[in-house]
């Protein structure tokens, strides 16, 4: 009995540890990657983690170091569309390509959450219920203005990002995430 114990235990261990789960000091994102086609994706590998464990082929989640120097450690650019939602709040923000603007985003990790800047050229972004909009920063105060649940960016613990339209994101008004 003292053995089955012991074998349960050792193997519920194994799973927990096969998850990869984000410390409490990165940040992550989700990425959809099928929605990536014809988009590009820039990280500075020496602060992120892939998590591999993913039961949900379709995601590839990220873990990502804190950067003290506030450099940016990752930049998306979508072709036509991009819809960036927060797990923590359900909140997914997003753009559409105009003849006036890029879809280029920098993405911060500090202090355990990440931080989205849309870039030189970038198209803002709005939430879908178009009560917030959130533009490139280039000065002072708000700029590299890190701070957790701030309304200087878009900010949280854990980010999606997709390159398509928000309403192709969710399924049964649920985000997919990496389990």
């Amino acid at each position: 009995m003292f053995f089955l114990s012991f074998v349960f235990l050792l193997a519920i261990t194994i799973t927990i540890s096969e998850c990869n789960e984000c410390s409490d000091k990165q940040g992550s994102i989700t990425f959809l990657k099928d929605s990536f086609t014809g988009s590009t994706k820039t990280e500075r590998p020496e602060f992120s983690k892939i998590t591999t464990s993913c039961t949900n082929k379709n995601v590839e989640t990220h873990c990502y170091d804190q950067n003290d120097n506030k450099l940016s450690l990752l930049n998306v650019i979508c072709s036509s569309n991009v819809c960036i939602c927060n797990y923590g709040d359900g909140y997914c923000y997003q753009a559409n390509k105009t003849a006036s603007y890029i879809l280029n985003y920098l993405f911060y990790s500090y202090d355990g959450y990440m931080f989205v800047n849309p870039n030189t050229g970038g198209q803002e972004l709005v939430r879908t219920d178009g009560k917030k909009h959130y533009q490139h920063k280039t000065s002072s105060p708000e700029f590299m203005n890190l701070v957790r649940n701030s309304t200087s960016y878009i900010n949280g613990k854990d980010l999606l990002v997709a390159c398509t339209t928000c309403d192709k994101v969710k399924t049964n008004n649920i985000l997919p995430k990496c389990v």
